[in-house]
């Protein structure tokens, strides 16, 4: 049986805040401001907690936790948790709770982490998988090359060990190689154009060839996501997406509060739209327990996360 909450705070003193104000940030206040935000919760529950409120008695019954039974609510911290709050209770038992900001006014509480203003459930590294690695492999011993023949004034190709860890990792470009290539790119937009037309072009040839002449590649591909995703899931007990005005607004008015479904039968269809010149698509069908019996979509993304052909490789997972 599925759980959802709607919680509805009553004295809100941004209520009035224009609700049409743009909800974009500078990357580098995004988490300050998700800190914040989580501060304002947990501060704002263990206030309710002390005072015996009834509406976060309430918020909680739904999924058999008695707020009488809990010691209280702290942020979970630290970049590797796949949650955000923790519940601690008073028998040294702990209930992990995901928060996402959202900027819809209703949920979907089969699935949570589809709302169109949730990029992924998943921002996994380039070594997230075994996939994503060749496809490394690709760039580096294909397209690189390549890049320095359009581009003679390009340093020498670094190693690829350190072109792994300097470039292909999160964060900017961090080798001479890479550094040059974005001053490149960034000069005019026939070199972005030039750039972008080879990693459309190695992304598609790198889909067609696994999905024709790799059909274990695909699978083991399968088999470590749905590891992955279950791991990821199986940690975050409940699902909170609270509502947020505009991008800098701390507190929230509205939350949904949902039992985090399981995720179960995955299976992938790949188009590579190899005939148009959109991107391959790659989704994701699979089933979840807060409705086993529907097949619910999301998707695979493999991508450049600064600037494509210059630095993060990651995935989108959803």
């Amino acid at each position: 049986m599925l759980f959802v909450k709607k919680i509805e705070i009553k004295s809100f003193k941004e209520r009035n805040t224009i609700l049409n104000s743009r909800y974009t940030m500078p990357r580098s206040s995004n988490g300050n401001i998700e800190k914040r935000r989580l501060n304002w919760l947990v501060n704002d529950w263990n206030i309710k907690l002390q005072n015996n409120d009834l509406s976060l008695t309430q918020m909680f019954i739904a999924f058999n936790i008695d707020t009488n039974l809990v010691d209280r609510f702290i942020v979970a911290g630290g970049s590797t948790n796949h949650f955000d709050i923790i519940i601690l209770m008073k028998d040294g038992n702990t209930i992990n709770i995901e928060h996402k900001a959202i900027t819809e006014t209703e949920n979907n509480p089969e699935h949570p982490w589809s709302l169109s203003s949730i990029p992924q459930l998943i921002n996994g590294p380039y070594n997230f998988a075994e996939l994503s690695i060749k496809y490394c492999n690709v760039w580096y011993n294909l397209v690189m090359p390549d890049l320095k023949l359009l581009f003679p004034t390009l340093p020498e190709l670094p190693t690829y060990n350190d072109w792994l860890r300097g470039d292909a990792s999160m964060g900017s470009a961090t080798t001479e190689f890479g550094k040059a290539l974005k001053e490149i790119r960034k000069a005019d937009k026939e070199n972005a154009y030039l750039i972008d037309t080879l990693y459309k072009n190695s992304i598609k040839i790198f889909w067609k060839n696994i999905l024709e002449n790799n059909p274990d590649i695909l699978e083991q591909f399968k088999q470590e996501l749905l590891t992955k995703m279950q791991h990821c899931l199986s940690q975050k007990h409940l699902w909170l997406n609270a509502h947020y005005t505009t991008s800098n607004t701390i507190e929230t008015s509205l939350m949904f509060l949902t039992a985090t479904p399981q995720i179960s039968n995955l299976s992938i269809d790949i188009n590579t739209n190899e005939d148009n010149h959109k991107y391959p698509k790659i989704t994701l069908n699979y089933n979840l327990s807060s409705n086993p019996n529907k097949k619910f979509q999301g998707k695979a993304l493999l991508r450049w996360g600064n600037g494509n052909g210059i630095a993060n490789i990651r995935w989108n997972i959803s």
